[in-house]
């Protein structure tokens, strides 16, 4: 069950001298504990509103109001004791987040207080809960209360104010940002109380500021809690209003414009500056006495020039007044140009010209003048030294007026210094521009003998013209009202013939363009552009006057012609200037889709577009091969590559083929074959598994043996070799890259297997001498009591039931052995391991035995007579095998056993001696 409580009061104050709280509540038997809090008085006290709730043992604190608490600041005390350690808290604590202590015990908590210890505090009590339990003990079985102890109010303060400056005479608005201005009782400005204020909230007050003197003051705050401490926050400053004592100039044009330079006092800061109302765009406080600035326009007459700071806007006077006039304007001159000798009456025409002082050729004055009326002058032009085109200026007592082309005149005859472009078709028609000088006032524009069909005067030098026909190379003249222009080679135009297309190569190709294309024909000097079907070539190159080479543009399938402008014109369409554009091919299908790195595969491919195909490649290879079969199929052979996927491209004139998932033939590496065998040597019959260690992922295989057996399949087979001698293996693995092969001579050594018996007799004369194979062993078991082994000297009683082994080892090869059913009584080898009951008691010579009774004989014994040419005798199961004869086989017993009259090892050097049983033998 969870019990929560509030604070009681969120309000935060000074505290004056000590806090003391002792709260003990007690219902039935439980007590709540006493918590003590004492605090000298802190500069200034965070509120904070909290809900203290607990359920059991665990107690929940949430930050529901007022100030965020940055940790180290506050303490968490329950019942008392000091626990936050015990607690985690964020970096700084604020309103939603949870504070969470778990107590020690069984106990309830009683009490819960946040204690601030910030800012030098001893501890502030900020929120506290005192927990009521009522009657039956445990845990709580009712609803919990909670006393929360009120928090110190702060005082306000000011941490901002704007504007930071107004008039002496008071009035300005200010805003007062800070803290803890609820009941705000009075706004200072300085020690004067503002005119007026209003609480917006907690934080904000509006204040309208009382009259003052120049200078700055603090603006404080005073509640029922205090007055708010002044600080560089709260400055306010009283200004003076400006003062204007004079400017200069004292007027200007009415387009504005004017620089205006203007002294007075109390400048700095200045917000605006207006001529009689009309703020400039531009001005720049030079210092707290003058101000430059540029006049806007305004209409004709005198107005007041005024500053605007924080302390207001200048009073008007006589000393700012400003006066806008007139100034004179050319808006055209007839004629415009004129003898450099001068003579010549121009009229000049516009406004403003009331009271013309002057009237100027460029730097010279005119002749003489008239004013005909406030719009009209006639003027006579001076004697000019020179030709060239000069202003024409009027002056009245408001000024000069601004240049423009308006009123441009030119002294002398003109002259043409260059024309562009400068030839044509004979058919006349070119837009030709004509740059020169003197080109007012133009009369005519002549092409050798040939008038212009049109012209254009664009200003004094340039004129737009249109040329006539005409033939060959000519000059182009323009004549004003004071003579014409001079012949020379900048003003020659040339009529050139239209060129003509006599062929294209190549004459088709694809529709995205880029194709080198060369054109021949005639009249290609001077080629402006280049043609396939109306759409312009984006390069091309002129390499004579009967060779182009162009780059084809973009343009849908079908087939267009290419013409060749120059100045001459447009080349005539025909059957020679064809151009095609194709669609590039597509590829669909290939088949089959893989084959050898080696190459030589037969690919059959299939798509659109093949008619005319120049290439097949496979990846960034070309075939030397292939054949178009109809527009939809060629047959390729593949080229050599390397291994992996390609894709098979087929380009015809319209582009070559995109690739795709469809085009896509994989190169497969032929396998690299080998294989393993196991065992290599053996007797008869000998199986040996062969096992295929090929790379390259082989598909097939075939494997021949080297003996009289069929070809096996299998990867990897078993093969019984019947038969003793040396074979030679062989293995070809193939895949769908192709096949290779291995073979391994000599691989397979079989010899002659044992021949199975029973019992051998085996004698030989000198120097045919016989071996014990080291590692062989005899062992039985003891089926009587206190026989004895003298093994190295030491002398080992054996009692029944006791399991003996004697191993030969090859220090110890040659000796003699007698064995029967019923003892063992010789077993004479120099190194023979011995072992009873499975205990090792090492290597060395057996010098007596004495087995009296045994059983579970067991030998792995096996003789072994190196060939060696001389006599010898051998009998297995009674037949002669070596009839007493001289022979040089090598001749190995296996297992020596029981026969029947036991083991008889009689000698093993010089000669052999044996009569015993067996499990085979093998002559070599």
């Amino acid at each position: 069950m969870k019990f929560s409580v509030r604070r009681q009061d969120d309000a935060v104050s000074e505290i004056i001298g000590t806090i003391l709280l002792i709260s003990i509540v007690v219902i039935a038997a439980s007590v709540i504990a006493v918590a003590v809090f004492s605090q000298p008085q802190p500069q200034k006290i965070p509120s904070l509103s909290a809900v203290i709730s607990n359920q059991s043992q665990i107690v929940y604190i949430k930050h529901n109001g007022g100030d965020a608490l940055p940790n180290g600041t506050f303490k968490v005390l329950v019942d008392g004791i000091d626990v936050t350690s015990s607690v985690i808290i964020p970096t700084t604590w604020s309103i939603g987040e949870m504070l969470t202590y778990s107590k020690p015990g069984t106990t309830p908590p009683s009490s819960v207080a946040i204690v601030y210890t910030g800012s030098g505090s001893a501890g502030v009590v900020l929120s506290s809960a005192y927990f009521v339990q009522y009657a039956g003990g445990g845990s709580p079985t009712g609803t919990m209360t909670a006393t929360a102890t009120p928090t110190p109010t702060p005082t306000p303060s000011v941490t901002g104010i704007s504007p930071t400056a107004g008039p002496t005479a008071g009035g300005t608005s200010v805003t007062i940002t800070g803290t803890s201005f609820t009941g705000a009782t009075s706004v200072s400005f300085g020690g004067t109380a503002a005119t007026s204020y209003t609480v917006n909230s907690a934080t904000s007050i509006t204040a309208t500021s009382p009259a003052d003197s120049a200078g700055t003051v603090d603006i404080t705050v005073t509640t029922a809690k205090g007055t708010s401490a002044t600080s560089a926050a709260d400055h306010y400053t009283y200004a003076a209003p400006p003062a204007v004592t004079g400017i200069s100039p004292t007027s200007g044009s009415t387009f504005g414009g004017t620089s205006v330079t203007i002294t007075g006092t109390g400048f700095t800061g200045t917000t605006s500056v207006s001529f009689g109302g009309t703020a400039t765009s531009s001005y720049t406080v030079n210092s707290a006495t003058s101000i430059t600035a540029t006049s806007p326009a305004g209409s004709a007459g005198t107005v007041d020039i005024t500053v605007t700071t924080p302390g207001g806007t200048s009073a008007t006077s006589a000393a700012d007044h400003y006066a806008y006039v007139v100034v004179p304007v050319i808006t055209g001159i007839s004629p415009a140009a004129g003898a450099t000798g001068g003579g010549t009456s121009v009229t000049i025409t516009g406004t403003g010209f009331t009271g013309a002082t002057a009237v100027a050729f460029g730097s010279l004055p005119a002749q003489h003048y008239t004013v005909n009326s406030a719009t009209s002058i006639t003027a006579v032009s001076p004697n000019y030294n020179s030709a060239g085109t000069v202003d024409i200026t009027i002056t009245t007592s408001n000024g000069t007026s601004a240049t423009s082309s308006s009123d441009q005149f030119t002294f002398g005859n003109p002259t043409v210094t260059g024309i562009s472009p400068s030839a044509g078709p004979i058919a006349g028609g070119t837009s030709v521009t004509i740059t020169g000088t003197g080109f007012t006032g133009v009369t005519k524009v002549m092409f050798g003998s040939t008038a212009a069909i049109s012209y254009t005067v664009n200003n004094a030098t340039s004129i737009t013209t249109t040329a006539p026909s005409g033939s060959g190379t000519v000059d182009v003249k323009v004549t004003n009202t004071a003579g014409q222009s001079l012949a020379s080679s900048a003003d020659q135009f040339i009529y050139v013939a239209a060129p003509a297309v006599t062929g294209i190569s190549p004459t088709a190709g694809p529709t995205a363009g880029g194709t080198s294309v060369t054109i021949t024909g005639t009249g290609f000097t001077g080629a402006t552009a280049i043609t396939f079907g109306g759409t312009a070539a984006p390069t091309y190159t002129v390499n004579s006057a009967t060779s182009i080479t162009v780059t084809s543009p973009a343009n849908p399938a079908g087939t267009v012609d290419v013409t060749v402008t120059t100045p001459g014109g447009t080349s005539a369409t025909s059957s020679v200037d064809k151009y095609t554009y194709a669609t590039a091919p597509a590829v669909t299908g290939i088949l089959p889709i893989y084959g050898s790195t080696l190459g030589g595969t037969s690919v059959a491919i299939t798509g659109s577009g093949f008619t005319g195909a120049t290439a097949v490649t496979f990846g960034s290879t070309a075939v030397t091969s292939f054949a178009v079969i109809s527009s939809t199929s060629i047959t390729a052979t593949s080229p050599a590559g390397s291994a992996g996927t390609v894709d098979v491209t087929v380009t015809t004139p319209g582009g070559a083929s995109a690739t795709s998932a469809a085009d896509q033939f994989t190169y497969i590496p032929p396998p690299n074959p080998n294989f393993t065998g196991t065992p290599l040597t053996g007797t008869t019959p000998l199986t040996v598994q062969f096992t295929d260690t090929s790379t390259g992922t082989p598909t097939s295989w075939a494997w021949s043996f080297g003996d009289s057996s069929s070809l096996s399949t299998v990867q990897n087979p078993s093969h019984i070799y019947t038969s003793a001698g040396t074979y030679t293996v062989m293995l070809t693995a193939t895949n769908n890259g192709g096949s290779g092969s291995i073979t391994k001579s000599g691989y397979i050594t079989v010899t002659p297997g044992q021949t199975p018996a029973s019992t051998i007799f085996l004698n030989s004369a000198a120097p045919k001498q016989g071996y014990l194979l080291s590692g062989g062993y005899i062992q039985f078991r003891v089926t009587g009591s206190y026989y004895t082994i003298t093994h190295g000297g030491t002398v080992h009683t054996l009692v029944n039931g006791d399991i003996v082994r004697l191993t030969i080892n090859s220090g110890g090869t040659q000796g003699t052995m007698y064995v029967t059913t019923g003892q063992i009584s010789t077993f004479a080898f120099n190194d023979v391991d011995l072992t009873i009951n499975g205990v090792d008691y090492g290597q060395n010579t057996i010098s007596n035995i004495y087995i009296g009774s045994y059983d579970t004989f067991t030998s792995t014994l096996t003789l072994n007579v190196p060939s060696q040419l001389s006599w010898t005798n051998l009998v297995a199961d009674g037949a002669s095998i070596i009839p007493s004869t001289s022979d040089s086989h090598q001749i190995t017993i296996y297992n020596l056993g029981m026969g029947s009259g036991g083991v008889n090892i009689n000698s093993m050097t010089p000669y052999v001696y044996y009569t015993g049983g067996t499990t085979g033998y093998t002559l070599s």
